[in-house]
C-alpha cells in the first residue's frame, strides 16, 4: 500500500516540478529579473507544494523501512 502512495508523491512531485519550470519559462519570456521571480504567488505555491511533498515522501520512506525492519525481526523470532 505504501508503494503507491510512493508512486503517487512522486507523480504528484514530477508534475510540480514541470508547472513550476514551465512557469519559470514563461516568466523569463516575459523579461521579469530573476530576483522577482521568486515573489511571483504562483512560483511560490509551487515551491512550497514540492516542499510538501518532499516530506510527506521522507516520511512513507520512513515507514517503508520500519515496516521491512518489522518483518525482519519477526522473521527472526518465526525461526528461532
Amino acid at each position: 500500500m505504501g508503494s503507491m502512495r510512493k508512486q503517487m508523491l512522486l507523480q504528484q512531485r514530477a508534475s510540480f516540478e514541470l508547472t513550476l519550470r514551465e512557469r519559470m519559462c514563461y516568466l523569463s519570456g516575459k523579461g521579469i529579473e530573476p530576483a522577482k521571480v521568486g515573489k511571483d504567488a504562483v512560483v511560490g505555491k509551487l515551491g512550497a507544494d514540492i516542499k510538501a511533498v518532499n516530506e510527506r515522501l521522507k516520511t512513507v520512506t520512513g515507514n517503508d523501512r520500519k515496516a521491512a525492519e518489522l518483518a525482519k525481526t519477526k522473521a527472526k523470532s518465526a525461526a528461532a
